[in-house]
């Protein structure tokens, strides 16, 4: 029998540094199935190696980084392998304050003048006469009561030659 070497391909798939002004992200990609024994990271102040079944990917870097620091992350639904390495000279980077927005401000103020009593709505009673809601439909145009509408329901007559089985349950 003959083993046939199956090949592997290692392509980069991003490499990002404007994420993060302080790490370099390096992704890449290799085969889903491959085992993790088969790969070799080497990551150099200068330069990051990817070496996966007598294949090398090799990358120059324009800055210098800590590979004590760096970490190497691979997907298990992907493959995809994530390096992330920290530069060495570190820049110190202002937090952004998220600013609040108009409604939350105002948000804020309102519920701390709130006070917890109720106020309640007075009304002149001199003007109560002009705003009576009570004789707006006439007595003579109401209908009657739906109560008076009802109709007796009759029970009906059960023949002479009717048998009462008693394995049927009654019928509501």
């Amino acid at each position: 029998k003959q083993w046939y070497q199956r090949r592997v391909a290692i392509t980069a798939g991003r490499l990002d540094d404007s994420t993060d002004v302080n790490s370099i992200k390096l992704e890449v990609t290799l085969p889903k199935y491959l085992s993790t024994h088969n790969i070799d990271v080497d990551v150099q102040p200068r330069y990051v190696k990817v070496e996966a079944e007598s294949r090398t990917f090799q990358l120059v870097l324009n800055q210098e980084i800590c590979p004590d620091k760096s970490s190497c992350q691979r997907s298990q639904l992907t493959g995809v392998l994530v390096l992330t390495m920290p530069t060495a000279k570190q820049t110190i980077v202002p937090e952004k304050v998220k600013k609040q927005s108009f409604r939350e401000e105002n948000s804020k103020f309102v519920k701390k003048q709130t006070s917890k009593t109720t106020a309640f709505l007075e009304v002149d009673p001199t003007k109560k006469s002009d705003l009576d809601f009570g004789n707006i439909v006439n007595n003579s145009l109401k209908s009657k009561p739906l109560s008076a509408k009802r109709t007796v329901i009759k029970e009906k007559v059960v023949s002479d030659d009717f048998v009462d089985d008693p394995d049927v349950p009654p019928l509501l």
